[in-house]
């Protein structure tokens, strides 16, 4: 909601992709800081356990022109009839399907999530600085 209300309310100045490379980088990191303001204020319910976080992809269209940020686990296909344009694919296929490490939650927070030093790192919105880059 953060991200599709910012969005909506901005994506009028956009006039290239340099402004809408920065109006969804900037649409990121405003989901992302309401995402670490709301788990500070009730950190007590996650003592000992992962934070949550989110994926997700954000698009929208201006001069016909579609513009599209994703994060983490998704992918975005553009479909017309019988073609398929696959536009992103997920970020977690190497540390998901290769080195089979989707479930060492452990592992993949403190060595992929956010980790901008990380080549097959991927992001998510949970509230870490590093989420932006």
């Amino acid at each position: 909601d953060t991200i599709h209300d910012y969005i909506e309310k901005e994506m009028n100045k956009v006039k290239d992709y340099k402004d809408a490379k920065l109006l969804l980088k900037e649409g990121f990191k405003k989901a992302n800081n309401m995402v670490d303001a709301m788990l500070k204020s009730r950190q007590d319910e996650f003592k000992g356990y992962e934070y949550p976080g989110s994926v997700g992809v954000v698009s929208f269209i201006v001069n016909d022109v579609l513009y599209y940020g994703s994060l983490g686990d998704c992918m975005i296909i553009l479909s017309r009839g019988e073609q398929k344009i696959v536009l992103a694919k997920k970020q977690t296929t190497f540390v998901f399907d290769i080195l089979k490490h989707e479930k060492d939650r452990e592992l993949l927070a403190k060595e992929y999530i956010n980790n901008i030093n990380e080549p097959y790192g991927y992001g998510v919105v949970n509230g870490n600085k590093d989420a932006y880059h």
